[in-house]
């Protein structure tokens, strides 16, 4: 019988329902799988930029062949990755060298001091043979074998009083100048941190620039201000431009050594206050001088004139004349010096300073020869006696003619009266502050 075409052969059974188990860990492969998928594309994209990052570092080093211009560069090209990797590179290789100058420095330091020390003990050539080797085992791991030989020749081999002197004196010398370059070191290391820092974000990098700078000065100050030779002008600058040192600055230190070289390094590293000092010093000095010279005149003026108030006798009329015109003269020349000096606009403060201190030395001058005490001296005495007020009131009004300003014993008093009456404890304190150093000033200025 054939068979039936319209007869199925087979019939399905109903299908099985797969479990929520099963079909949650399905899904959960598929995540995993994902998830590794993506992460190998992170991965892969990571590896990517590296290569980028790496391949743009070194394009940039090859054009600009200084890792400092590098890194801004790269920053400034929006590749701030490749800029902050190089940078790190860079900073903890200088970081390296910092700690092994330092290392280096604290060493040479302390070997210095024994040197000194060892120095000071030689009295006799016994106390010189057993000295030697001592000296020696310090100076190798500092100046190595050949060297120290040459350093311990100054010493000789036998025993000269005059000769240990000076080894003594180069010794506390060469302390000073390690000392000198250790804040040199210590400057170099706030400015390579400075700009370690300088790439983070919300740093004002204009600012950090500025203060990088201000502290490569002073790092550039006190090294170069002990260089010896051009060897180590050279040498100094080599490990500056190497730490970081932007060109301009070590440009201003120019790049030959000389005498006169080494003394303006000193002065490009001072603070303002430290100029300001400097200047002070040498007013100082230019009115100590003037104080000598007025004094030397007077003296040569008693030996050769029978009139003069130190001998008893009166001045005449005559001799006191002279000697006003004396005074009128020395102002004049003075007030001439003044105006060339300040040519156009207004005279600086301390430019002000120097001729008030100068004109105290010209009315000294004048009051000793016309056989009174100083200024300051008879404001002194005067201030002591409540009864001389009145005259006391006149030289102080005679010293603030001359120098534009109060005398300090007058500025003195009036802040014991200001200490006084103020009640905030704070502002007390700022005043015996602004008290103790005027009393230092007042000290001096009595005492030249």
């Amino acid at each position: 019988m054939p068979i039936d075409p319209r007869i199925p052969l087979g019939v399905n059974g109903p299908a099985a329902q797969r479990s929520p188990i099963a079909t949650l860990g399905a899904l959960s492969q598929l995540r995993d799988q994902q998830e590794q998928v993506n992460q190998r594309q992170l991965m892969n994209e990571q590896r990517q930029r590296d290569l980028d990052d790496h391949y743009a570092i070194e394009a940039t080093l090859a054009r600009t062949g200084n890792p400092d211009t590098a890194i801004e560069q790269l920053y400034k090209s929006g590749r701030s990755t490749a800029a902050s990797a190089l940078s790190k590179q860079l900073y903890e290789w200088r970081d390296a060298k910092a700690k092994a100058l330092k290392e280096q420095q604290e060493i040479a330091s302390s070997n210095f001091k024994m040197l000194t020390q060892i120095a000071n003990g030689i009295t006799d050539q016994k106390s010189l043979d057993l000295a030697r080797p001592a000296a020696k085992a310090l100076l190798v791991p500092v100046f190595g074998e050949q060297d120290s030989d040459a350093l311990l020749s100054q010493l000789g081999t036998e025993y000269d009083p005059e000769r240990i002197k000076q080894v003594r004196t180069w010794g506390t010398t060469t302390s000073d100048l390690l000392a000198q370059q250790k804040e040199a070191r210590e400057a170099a290391e706030k400015a390579i941190e400075i700009g370690r820092n300088m790439l983070k974000d919300g740093v004002d990098r204009d600012k950090a620039r500025i203060e990088a700078d201000k502290y490569w000065s002073q790092a550039a100050s006190g090294f170069l201000s002990t260089a010896k030779s051009q060897e180590q002008w050279d040498a100094f600058q080599r490990m500056m431009m190497l730490g970081g040192a932007p060109q301009a600055t070590l440009a201003r230190f120019g790049n030959e050594y000389s005498p006169d070289a080494v003394a303006r390094a000193k002065t490009l590293g001072m603070t303002p206050k430290e100029v300001e000092d400097v200047k002070h010093q040498g007013v100082q000095d230019r009115i100590a001088q003037g104080n000598l010279d007025a004094r030397n005149r007077e003296i040569d003026r008693r030996e050769t004139d029978d009139g003069g108030g130190s001998s008893g006798r009166p001045l005449t009329a005559n001799r006191k004349s002279e000697i006003e015109g004396e005074r009128a003269k020395a102002f004049g020349e003075l007030e001439k010096e003044f105006r060339e000096r300040v040519a156009d606009g207004d005279a600086p403060d301390d430019l002000k300073a120097e001729m008030g201190q100068r004109k105290l030395v010209i009315e000294d001058a004048y009051r000793l020869k016309m056989g009174m005490k100083p200024l300051l001296q008879t404001e002194l005495e005067l201030a002591a006696d409540p009864s001389k007020r009145q005259e006391l009131e006149k030289i102080r009004h005679t010293y603030r003619r001359l120098t534009g300003d109060d005398s300090q014993l007058a500025q003195m008093e009036r802040l014991v009266q200001k200490i006084k009456s103020e009640k905030d404890s704070a502002k007390q304190v700022t005043l015996k502050e602004q008290l103790r150093a005027l009393r230092l000033q007042y000290r001096e200025q009595m005492g030249r």
